[in-house]
């Protein structure tokens, strides 16, 4: 643990100079690498946003491996020999997982990014958040919001399930509203039990084996739709985990006056930017100049979509 604590101060005495490394999980078991105070802030959005409640490998641990390899291309061996002889599975899984976050380059485009950013590091100051951790926070936000997507076919039952209403719009574009309660209620409930139909049809002959197999590949199709953020759908993500899960609770630190904009939204702005889904006029001195408040404005572009964001089901390809 000494030898850990000694390198994390190392890190923090030349603080921005190079790109923060993870290279003593090395001989580190699961356990420490999930302690690292590097990651403390990735450790507390793992667990205030329900991250990886059901996968078998705490997601901090997955991060840490794919930044480490991201950045040293250094694959790292699994071997606490107890820890296999317990759980093979897992740790074959985990090594699925190594394969760095994307492209490493990107990386360290968004480090420079972060290690410039003078306005990003003043607005970080006024919470008096640990530079380090808040850069781990930021790749982990990015790789997690990078491997996410949505999955239609649960966030179309989901929907339906919880809607007083349904309109469906026929191949000449006319449109049908279901909205008789009990209408509803029972178009709800086939929707909500597809998968026991199906098998109670299959399993007492009640549909042919052809029917049977048609309905089998359409609900297994149905199930792995998916669809890939797009440039609003990774904001309103981003959203509710940096803005509204993490700093939710983030109090600001006195410093007296500051000569530049500083609140949440502010500091959701700059990452927005740092991180490279936004341009420059998120990162702007004056948040409230000439493209006033562009991070809010971006949000209330996509009110609706933002209304029926609980209703999706985002399925996360790694942490989750």
């Amino acid at each position: 643990m000494a030898k850990k604590i000694h390198f994390y101060m190392e890190q923090e005495n030349n603080k921005l100079n190079s790109i923060p490394m993870l290279s003593e999980i090395k001989n580190m078991t699961f356990d420490e690498i999930c302690n690292l105070p590097q990651l403390e802030y990735v450790k507390e959005i793992v667990n205030s946003f329900g991250i990886g409640q059901k996968s078998s490998i705490h997601p901090t641990i997955i991060f840490a491996l794919r930044y480490n390899y991201a950045i040293t291309k250094e694959e790292i061996r699994l071997s606490e020999s107890s820890y296999i002889s317990l759980h093979k599975t897992t740790v074959e899984a985990t090594k699925s997982y190594i394969k760095g976050i994307g492209n490493s380059l990107k990386i360290r485009e968004i480090w420079e990014k972060y290690r410039s950013n003078t306005f990003l590091a003043q607005t970080i100051g006024t919470y008096d958040f640990d530079t380090i951790q808040f850069w781990f926070l930021l790749i982990f936000i990015y790789d997690y919001i990078e491997n996410t997507q949505i999955d239609i076919g649960q966030s179309i039952l989901y929907s339906i399930i919880n809607s007083n209403k349904i309109t469906i719009e026929m191949e000449n574009k006319e449109k049908k509203v279901i909205d008789t309660p009990s209408t509803l209620q029972h178009f709800k409930f086939i929707f909500k039990n597809l998968d026991i139909l199906y098998t109670q049809a299959a399993t007492n002959n009640l549909i042919s084996p052809e029917t049977s197999n048609r309905l089998k590949n359409a609900l297994k199709e149905f199930g792995l739709c998916r669809q890939k953020l797009t440039g609003s759908t990774k904001l309103l993500l981003f959203d509710n985990i940096f803005y509204k899960c993490f700093l939710s609770q983030k109090k600001y630190k006195a410093t007296g006056y500051n000569p530049i904009a500083t609140g949440k939204e502010v500091l959701a702005s700059r990452v927005w930017y740092t991180l490279g889904y936004g341009d420059c006029k998120f990162n702007e001195e004056d948040h409230f100049g000439e493209h006033s408040r562009p991070y809010d404005s971006l949000i209330r572009k996509h009110y609706r979509t933002r209304k029926g964001i609980n209703l999706w089901k985002f399925r996360n390809l790694l942490y989750n």
